[in-house]
C-alpha cells in the first residue's frame, strides 16, 4: 500500500494559546469543511446520494464510504477514511511558539488528491483556524518521503511528492523478544481484560493493516493480511507499565454536538512472541493504532530492549 506524507509548517497571527490543546481536531475538521467548499458542485448533504461521488476527492478523502459487497466490516456504514493527521502530544505542543506543524498521510488512491489537501490548508490559513480563526502564514509544505519541499510562497511549481511503501523496511523482531511501546498521541483500543496487553496491541495492530489494507491496498495487498501466528494473552508479559487514560471534550460540526476523545497515554514494556505476530509491526508507524487516527490519535511507536 503506497502512501504520500506531507509536512505543513506555518506562522501563526494571532495566539498559540487560543488553539485547542490537541489541535488534531480542529485540523481535521478544517480539512473537510474548506475541502467539501472548495470541490462540491452539487451541494448534496449526503454523497451517497451524489452523481459525482466516484470522482470526487472529497469523499474519497473523507467520508470514508463504504464500497458494494465488501467482505471486511460489512456491519459498518463507514470505513476508515485513507489518511491520518501527525500532530504533537496534547500536552506538549510548544503553546508559547507561533510556529505550528503537522502532517497528513495520504495512503492508496487518495494519494493523488494530495494537491488538494495544500490547497486546503493555504486556505484555511487565510480564513481562519479554529473558533477563535488565527490566521496563519503557510511558510512551507515538505514531502517526508524524500526530504524536498513540495510548495512554498516563492515556488511557482509545486513538486510532486514521492511515493513510500507501508510496508516497505520494516524492522524484524526476534520470535520473542521485549517491546517498549510509546504512544505519542493517545491510543484509543477496545481492552479485551480491562487493562491493556500485549494480545490487545496485536489484535489492533493486524485489524488497522488487514482493513487498511483490504480497501486501499494494490492487487493483492488486498487479501488477507492478518497473518502470522495465533497468539494467547497468556503469552505476553507486562514487565513495566506508565499507562494512563486520556480524554478531551471536541464539538463535532456532524452530528452538531459535543464529543469525547479518549485514548490511553504514556509507555508500556511487554515480552512476548512480538516476532511470530506478523507484519503488522512494521506498519504501525505510518498507519497508526486504533480508532480516531484521522484526529491524530493512535500514533504510536516501539523498540526492543
Amino acid at each position: 500500500m503506497r502512501y504520500v506524507e506531507l509536512e505543513f509548517e506555518a506562522e501563526l497571527e494571532g495566539r498559540r494559546s487560543f488553539l485547542p490543546r490537541f489541535p488534531g481536531a480542529t485540523l481535521r475538521g478544517a480539512l473537510g469543511y474548506v475541502l467539501r467548499d472548495t470541490v462540491c458542485q452539487l451541494r448534496q448533504a449526503d454523497c451517497r446520494h451524489c452523481v459525482l461521488q466516484a470522482a470526487c476527492p472529497y469523499p474519497a478523502i473523507f467520508e470514508g464510504l463504504a464500497p458494494e459487497n465488501r467482505r471486511v466490516m460489512r456491519l459498518y456504514e463507514r470505513i476508515p477514511q485513507p489518511f491520518v493527521l501527525v500532530v504533537a502530544w496534547p500536552d506538549r505542543h510548544g503553546m508559547a511558539s507561533s510556529v505550528l506543524t503537522w502532517g497528513v498521510r495520504l495512503f492508496g488512491p487518495a494519494c493523488s488528491y494530495w494537491p488538494y489537501v495544500v490547497h486546503v490548508y493555504r486556505t484555511v490559513g487565510q480564513r481562519g483556524l479554529g473558533k477563535r480563526r488565527i490566521r496563519y502564514r503557510l511558510r512551507k509544505v515538505t514531502d517526508a518521503v524524500t526530504g524536498q519541499v513540495v510548495w512554498s510562497p516563492d515556488n511557482a511549481e509545486p513538486r510532486q511528492p514521492g511515493f513510500g511503501n507501508v510496508l516497505a523496511g520494516g524492522r524484524s523482531t526476534p520470535d520473542e523478544c521485549t517491546l517498549r511501546w510509546v504512544f505519542s498521541t493517545p491510543v484509543r483500543l477496545a481492552l479485551n481484560s480491562g487493562h491493556l496487553s500485549g494480545l490487545d496491541l496485536v489484535l489492533a495492530g493486524r485489524r488497522r493493516l488487514h482493513i487498511m489494507e483490504y480497501f486501499y491496498g494494490e492487487g493483492d495487498e488486498q487479501g488477507d493480511s492478518e497473518s502470522g501466528e495465533r497468539l494467547e494473552a497468556g503469552q505476553f508479559t507486562t514487565l513495566a507499565s506508565r499507562i494512563r487514560p486520556w480524554r478531551l471534550q471536541r464539538y463535532s460540526g456532524r452530528q452538531n454536538r459535543p464529543m469525547s476523545l479518549y485514548g490511553l497515554a504514556g509507555e508500556i514494556v511487554i515480552h512476548g512472541p512480538w516476532g511470530r505476530s506478523g507484519p503488522w509491526l512494521g506498519a504501525v508507524p505510518l498507519l497508526h493504532l486504533g480508532k480516531a487516527t484521522s484526529f491524530g490519535l493512535g500514533r504510536a511507536r516501539w523498540e526492543v530492549v
